[in-house]
């Protein structure tokens, strides 16, 4: 996971091993619990959960029961944002996630659980640094 401030540089990122789960779906909307549960640690200011999983994005907006595998983990979700503080839930597209899902294969492949402050991360910096050299090299040729 990673928390961006408002200019989209890297406050922390975080990658955790899971032991167990039903799937990438149940994994996913695991990540989110705890990302939503560290941003309130790490700011007042109202903030952004992005996932490239339309579904989930689908079941935590929805105010339908869910019967899914993970309902308990929806409505922990469910609970967090509907609190005082103003949460949105937006679905990006699977290239905008490059940096997460770098950091969820770090995990699995090294049952890792890390977590760094700012740039600390090198996976994560790589990830970015190729993205921003893409966009960059992309705006030149638009031009």
């Amino acid at each position: 996971m990673i928390r961006r401030d408002d200019n989209g540089a890297m406050v922390f990122s975080a990658c955790r091993f899971i032991e167990r789960c039903n799937g990438a779906l149940e994994a996913e909307t695991l990540v989110c619990v705890e990302g939503i549960a560290l941003a309130f640690h790490w700011t007042m200011l109202p903030f952004e959960v992005e996932t490239d999983w339309l579904t989930l994005t689908h079941m935590l907006q929805s105010r339908e029961k869910d019967l899914s595998a993970s309902a308990h983990l929806v409505r922990e979700i469910r609970r967090l944002i509907d609190g005082d503080r103003e949460i949105s839930v937006r679905k990006i597209h699977h290239a905008q996630n490059q940096v997460s899902h770098s950091l969820a294969n770090k995990a699995w492949s090294e049952v890792l659980n890390e977590f760094w402050l700012e740039g600390g991360c090198i996976v994560g910096n790589m990830v970015m640094n190729r993205h921003i050299l893409i966009q960059n090299v992309k705006a030149i040729i638009m031009a």
